[in-house]
């Protein structure tokens, strides 16, 4: 099942999960969505291939979005840390762009995906 999100994706990891090719899933997302006036800090679970919500502001809340920023940046050091100790490991390219990110429950703001209004999903 594959996963599409209402809005305009205004910050992304630059650390991807499963690159192919080119490209791959990054592992957090903001994303806008102005007929709402809201935007969203979603995090990728490597388990199901799903990005859950995190948290949501409003536009122009700029504290908001900045912190959300950050914490995304850090995400990406902390992934990318985890990728130079399994390169030292002598680990595959291949399972580099695999390391696993796992979104526990108590920080989904939607536990059911599908119950998200913003998530679109086709076969």
């Amino acid at each position: 099942m594959a996963q599409m999100l209402k809005g305009t994706i205004v910050f992304k990891t630059p650390c991807e999960y499963n690159v192919r090719s080119l490209h791959g899933d990054p592992y957090a997302l903001i994303v806008e969505d102005p007929g709402s006036k809201k935007q969203r800090f979603y995090m990728l679970d490597t388990t199901d291939d799903l990005y859950y919500p995190i948290t949501e502001w409003d536009i122009g809340d700029s504290e908001s979005f900045d912190h959300w920023h950050e914490y995304g940046l850090k995400l990406d050091d902390k992934i990318r840390k985890k990728r130079d100790e399994s390169k030292q490991l002598q680990s595959s390219t291949d399972s580099l762009s695999k390391t696993e990110q796992f979104v526990p429950d108590e920080q989904k703001m939607i536990k059911d995906i599908e119950d998200d209004p913003w998530s679109v999903f086709s076969l």
